[in-house]
């Protein structure tokens, strides 16, 4: 498939984006350069406002740095977004997780509850199984 032209600044970071031969990948290196470049400038400006550049810099010092903020900015403001909401996996066997860490245990180093030191309380999934083997209705 011939690639389509590059017109602007925009297509060109778009292509990359999705047509990279080297994948989603890509993705990830052009993010890593902006958050990088971004963090560059504002930590050299904090020491030299003009960046080390002089007057040769064909583009205003302070223009540069406000780009360089607002791009800090917006990653602040994006990694801050929402976890999507994920559902709990479906287990049919006991997990680490049905295990109360809390417990007190008795000095052989068994969890103690209501029935007695050296007993171990079933967790509420083992508990189902068990009722349903009996009575599979």
């Amino acid at each position: 498939m011939p690639r389509r032209k590059i017109e602007t600044n925009v297509d060109f970071v778009a292509q990359l984006m999705t047509e990279a031969q080297s994948g989603p990948l890509m993705q990830a290196f052009i993010m890593n350069a902006i958050d990088a470049e971004s963090r560059r400038v504002v930590r050299i400006a904090e020491q030299d406002p003009n960046l080390g550049l002089g007057d040769s810099f064909f583009i205003n010092p302070a223009a540069w740095i406000a780009c360089a903020e607002e791009i800090r900015e917006k990653f602040r403001t994006w990694n801050k977004r929402p976890e999507p909401a994920r559902a709990e996996p479906k287990r049919d066997h006991p997990s680490l997780l049905d295990v109360n860490l809390d417990t007190p245990k008795d000095e052989g180093g068994t969890a103690q509850d209501e029935s007695g030191p050296g007993e171990v309380k079933e967790t509420e999934t083992e508990s189902k199984k068990q009722k349903q083997k009996k009575d599979p209705t």
